[in-house]
């Protein structure tokens, strides 16, 4: 016998604002870099420089380890305060690692931008990840392709530096930090090594540029996409207005702060709803092209953040329980505003999908 429970709450309150998060740095929303960083133990990630690229350089990092196991899954842990990451992937020895599904857990549209490699692989999986990233061939037909591929080396050795006691000196308390919500530590760092050294082991980028992890890559591709997919040549004058006015709206919000700051976003939100629009209008269009994906991740991305600074913490604990009427589910929600808005919830809707042949 099938069954069938359908709760449904109306709750109309309001919620009294609080303050607005105090870490945030609105370029991120404007930033589409993505950085792979491939480890095997937290404890030798180079927190110095994932802090630089993330906290300084608004980039997006997925930390990615993979080791065996016996069973497939993946662990996934986001920072609360930076666009970070962790990837952590087990399967079983036979048959393995299918490494293309890998890149498309971490992104199933697009390749990252650089991948650097950690110090101290030792697995023979990383050691495979590895030869499998410098073997893959650039896609001439997207915008997105691992332009850079960057490896850990000892001290001297390397071309690219990053200053490490610079960074744990001016920023040690945020760095532990970071450290500590993926659950490493900065006690292997040698504190007595001044630099951590990188050797640039593969560079598609065009240009005399200096040796340096993120030279020559640009920071947001919204223009380059609309001038080489976009054929009709209105739609796409129409969305590169649309892509400027929404920079233009990141730009201003991240000198606002507070409730200010939140508007701002809204705004650029807006930019992207028109942007959204002005790309549907083009009879060519479709919502699995590169274009449709990157603008749905602009869009979430701008939903979430903005859902982030109003402070919004929403759970709730749900238990069935058997009555004289047939199932019934108790719902017990818990919502607290942070934010510096007023929220009113309305409407919750809860309908469970059981399995069909219960």
């Amino acid at each position: 016998m099938r069954k069938l429970v359908v709760f449904t709450a109306f709750i109309f309150f309001l919620i009294l604002p609080g303050q607005l998060l105090a870490k945030f740095s609105c370029h991120t929303l404007a930033t589409d870099i993505e950085i792979l960083y491939l480890y095997d133990e937290p404890v030798f990630i180079d927190w110095p420089l994932i802090y630089y690229l993330a906290a300084e350089k608004d980039c997006r990092v997925e930390l990615v380890s993979l080791k065996s196991g016996n069973d497939n899954l993946c662990n996934i842990k986001n920072s609360k305060e930076y666009n970070i990451s962790s990837y952590q992937f087990i399967a079983k020895e036979t048959p393995g690692f299918d490494f293309n599904s890998v890149l498309a857990t971490l992104n199933s549209w697009r390749m990252p931008d650089v991948v650097i490699l950690g110090r101290y692989l030792h697995r023979s999986v990383s050691k495979d990840f590895e030869r499998y990233l410098l073997a893959k061939n650039r896609d001439d037909g997207s915008i997105f392709n691992i332009e850079k591929v960057l490896r850990g080396v000892e001290s001297g050795e390397g071309e690219v530096y990053i200053n490490n006691n610079l960074y744990l000196k001016d920023h040690y308390d945020q760095i532990n930090k970071l450290a500590v919500e993926f659950s490493s530590t900065l006690e292997e760092l040698d504190r007595e090594q001044i630099y951590s050294t990188y050797s640039l082991v593969k560079d598609n980028t065009t240009g005399n540029n200096k040796a340096s992890i993120l030279s020559g890559i640009e920071k947001n591709r919204l223009g380059e996409l609309s001038e080489k997919y976009i054929e009709n040549s209105m739609v796409a004058a129409s969305m590169k207005s649309a892509m400027s006015e929404y920079l233009d709206n990141i730009s201003s919000a991240a000198n606002l702060d507070g409730l200010e700051k939140i508007n701002g976003i809204f705004d650029a939100l807006e930019s992207l709803y028109r942007l959204k629009q002005e790309y549907y209008s083009d009879i060519d269009s479709d919502s699995s092209s590169v274009v449709a994906k990157y603008i749905s991740y602009l869009v979430h991305s701008v939903s979430s953040k903005i859902i982030e600074l109003a402070g919004i913490d929403f759970g709730y604990r749900s238990m069935l329980r058997d009555t004289p009427q047939g199932p019934r589910i108790k719902l017990v929600e818990e919502i607290n505003n942070n934010g510096p808005l007023k929220i009113i919830v309305g409407k919750v809707l809860l309908q469970p999908n059981w399995n069909r042949s219960s």
